[in-house]
């Protein structure tokens, strides 16, 4: 498995906790790690969210020989890629991405792209990211929430991946507020069981260190899936 795309189903859901934190639980394990996330937006200059996965591994951007292609894309404006580029008189090149992908994916063990928003997210108007996901035939990852609600938003997700017979490695609960055990509980039971998905977490509202040390576990059972592959 040399690339995991990390999306989710909803935007503000944790992809980035959760690429940074599976970024820095495969470096430990000596695994060379690449990260890149193709458009951030409500940014200036670099992209924000991977800044944050570049300090949990320790690094600079300053420090990565592939700097510009870790967020080819970054546009201001804090809306969906296709407007925020519009509204800069600019155009989020496909082709550009996919030429940034593959030559992050040349220097790196396992490359981790990290989503924008959901998954049905329009790059430009006539695509939308659940295409290129296809096009490029990336395993994901799906981060959600364990709140109420999550069921539906879950398993439209799971079903939209399918029907592109996009594989799924599996969804990661996040806990973006404390919630009623027993609610968080079901929910994670009930997507595991309808979506005949394997899930993981939750993980807690908490500290950095304490999420990460909660996200031990599951970086165990995901690089095992690293490993198979």
């Amino acid at each position: 498995m040399k690339s995991i795309f990390i999306t989710g189903t909803d935007t503000g859901i944790g992809k980035t906790i959760v690429c940074a934190c599976l970024a820095k639980f495969l470096a430990l394990k000596g695994l060379n790690v690449g990260i890149q996330k193709w458009v951030s937006t409500g940014n200036e200059n670099f992209s924000e969210d991977m800044e944050f996965c570049l300090k949990m591994l320790g690094k600079e951007k300053e420090e990565l020989p592939n700097a510009p292609f870790v967020a080819p894309y970054t546009f201001g404006f804090p809306y969906s890629p296709h407007l925020a580029a519009e509204l800069e008189r600019k155009e989020v090149d496909i082709k550009k991405i996919k030429e940034s992908y593959y030559i992050s994916s040349e220097t790196s063990e396992v490359l981790l792209v990290e989503g924008v928003g959901g998954t049905m997210v329009p790059l430009r108007k006539d695509c939308l990211l659940i295409d290129l996901l296809k096009e490029l035939s990336l395993p994901v990852l799906v981060v959600t929430r364990t709140k109420l609600g999550t069921i539906n938003h879950t398993l439209l997700t799971i079903e939209a991946l399918r029907n592109r017979k996009i594989e799924i490695l599996g969804v990661i609960f996040n806990s973006l507020e404390p919630e009623n055990d027993m609610v968080v509980e079901d929910n994670i039971k009930i997507i595991a069981q309808m979506g005949g998905i394997e899930t993981f977490g939750p993980l807690p509202k908490a500290t950095l260190e304490e999420v990460f040390k909660a996200f031990q576990p599951i970086g165990e059972r995901l690089l095992k899936r690293i490993k198979a592959e």
